[in-house]
């Protein structure tokens, strides 16, 4: 059973998710960096495996990003991505101020998964946080 949780996976843990789902490739170095730079994040885990991520980065003003929104290819149709972007957009708009801009890199299959949590195409995609 899957269950959400505040606490990072190891650097190792996070690298294992981002190569089963075909991300692209990260150093461990980065990869430590990175987990402990978060403004928030949601992981998954089933057991102790790291079965789900996704994080929000950036200056917690004017701009934040969704990054990393993944979810083990075994995990996937259980609404497992869906309750993290929620999450994470719920942390957003409890607290970032009016106007931040929201924003985030959709792969192609997803960009209609964004626009129903509210994204909007832009370069990229993008969300104010209301």
């Amino acid at each position: 059973m899957a269950e959400f949780s505040l606490i990072p996976p190891s650097a190792e843990d996070y690298l294992r998710l981002r190569a089963r789902v075909a991300m692209g490739r990260r150093s461990p170095e980065g990869a430590k960096i990175a987990l402990e730079n978060d403004l928030f994040a949601q992981w998954v885990y089933d057991r102790d495996r790291l079965v789900g991520m996704g994080r929000v980065q950036g200056d917690g003003g004017c701009f934040a990003f969704i990054t990393d929104m993944a979810v083990d290819p075994g995990f996937q149709g259980r609404g497992i991505g869906g309750e993290i972007l929620d999450r994470l957009l719920q942390w957003a708009d409890a607290n970032l101020p009016s106007g931040c801009l929201t924003s985030l890199i959709a792969n192609p299959s997803a960009v209609e998964f964004y626009k129903c949590a509210g994204f909007f195409s832009c370069q990229g995609m993008g969300r104010y946080v209301p």
